[in-house]
């Protein structure tokens, strides 16, 4: 797939086995994998099993903690190699096995050329997670956001309050006719080709590569997500972003305001001086917001914004 790749898997192996012989004969990389194969099929992107844990644990302890990163380098790229072909020969939109390929093709290129530090490669990191999720196929990447198929989290509706929770629980019902399977969606910010996608055009993109993968897929009952950057007040105080909650309304998508949260704040501040600013003031708190789309609406969208 990659000529980087096979060279590199060679090296690692000789790396750890020169720094900790016999490290891949008592933790083969086979049984990890099938570690991860026996995961639940419904499961968030971050679940680590306590198995993987131990073995994680285990490795570490034998071999030192240097050697467990680089073993987890390895890690990424036999799932690759497990299963790039398994993409190609799949049922998927041309464009998610497009997608796909980029996101082996840079995570390649990422460990051959050391582009993470070492301890990006372990199972507390979010983005080292996401990465691996991509490899065993759990991520599927679709633009500027990655998917997981995911149960819907009733917990996402606690902070709509009585009315709120119930107008919600009933389109749940009605319009996506369960919780599961859903699509969760989430932001990968150390994708580079995920960030550049980030635009009104990139986001049209992503909701078409949903629809198409829902054609696919019948058995997904719809999207969802929560996120900042669906408030109704960032329009207001960052213009450039409205398209996002203007995108979510056009596409068929519902929204419900979830609440201020850590999460909402630190992401929402990180990266502007007028957010924050106006935080500080008491005059803006980031709220989180809940975005739900029923498969029926976004393939009625989709369909429409092709003709």
């Amino acid at each position: 797939m990659h000529e980087a790749m096979g060279s590199t898997i060679g090296k690692l192996r000789e790396k750890i086995e020169a720094r900790a012989p016999g490290t891949l004969a008592k933790f083969p990389v086979s049984a990890y994998i099938a570690l991860f194969d026996a995961y639940p099929a419904l499961e968030n992107y971050g679940f680590t099993s306590p198995a993987v844990s131990d073995m994680a644990r285990a490795i570490a302890t034998s071999a030192g903690e240097q050697t467990s990163f680089d073993y987890h380098r390895l890690l990424l790229l036999e799932l690759i190699s497990k299963n790039h072909a398994a993409v190609a020969a799949s049922d998927l939109p041309a464009v998610i096995k497009t997608l796909y390929a980029k996101n082996f093709s840079r995570i390649v290129d990422d460990v051959a050329l050391e582009r993470q530090p070492p301890d990006f490669h372990r199972h507390t990191n979010d983005k080292f997670l996401k990465d691996l999720g991509v490899c065993n196929r759990r991520i599927i990447p679709a633009g500027t956001q990655k998917l997981n198929r995911y149960k819907f989290p009733l917990g996402a509706l606690k902070g709509l309050g009585l009315a709120g929770a119930l107008q919600s629980g009933m389109h749940l019902v009605t319009r996506l006719g369960g919780l599961s399977p859903v699509y969760d969606m989430h932001t990968d910010s150390h994708d580079a080709d995920l960030m550049a996608e980030f635009s009104p055009e990139g986001w049209r993109r992503f909701y078409l590569n949903v629809a198409a993968l829902l054609q696919v897929h019948t058995d997904v009952k719809g999207l969802y997500g929560i996120g900042w950057f669906f408030d109704a007040k960032v329009p207001e105080i960052s213009p450039r972003l409205a398209y996002l909650r203007e995108l979510v309304i056009e596409t068929g998508g519902r929204l419900s305001a979830v609440g201020v949260t850590d999460g909402a704040r630190e992401s929402a501040l990180a990266t502007s001086p007028t957010r924050r600013k106006l935080h500080a003031e008491g005059k803006y708190l980031p709220t989180d917001f809940l975005a739900i789309w029923d498969r029926g609406s976004l393939i009625r969208w989709a369909r429409a914004s092709v003709r």
